[in-house]
């Protein structure tokens, strides 16, 4: 093959970045499963600004198998769980949350 039989050469751009880690936040789908959604999605923004993410409820530790084929189809590359702070825990489930003393005694306030 000489050099005038190849065909021509051909350009191709390629666009080359980086793409938002897809992350399935796994929180509490029970009662208060919208205020723990919109607190997920809330600190999500905060790390790439939300993109890539799924959220993905559990009740009582257990996520619905559709939700699972799901997530396994999504693929993430992390799988996190949304916890819940002491002020948020107590608001939510007032009176379950008791610390105490020393003495024993519950602290109240």
């Amino acid at each position: 093959m000489t050099v005038s039989d190849a065909s021509p050469m051909k350009y191709s751009v390629i666009n080359r970045g980086l793409r938002p880690a897809r992350v399935a936040i796994v929180f509490d789908g029970g009662d208060n499963w919208s205020h723990w959604a919109r607190r997920a999605l809330f600190l999500a923004g905060k790390i790439w600004g939300g993109a890539g993410f799924a959220l993905v409820p559990h009740r009582a530790g257990v996520v619905d198998p559709i939700l699972l084929r799901a997530c396994r189809a999504y693929d993430p590359d992390y799988i996190v769980a949304f916890s819940h702070t002491v002020g948020e825990y107590c608001h939510f489930a007032s009176g379950s949350f008791i610390v105490y003393d020393d003495s024993g005694n519950p602290l109240t306030g």
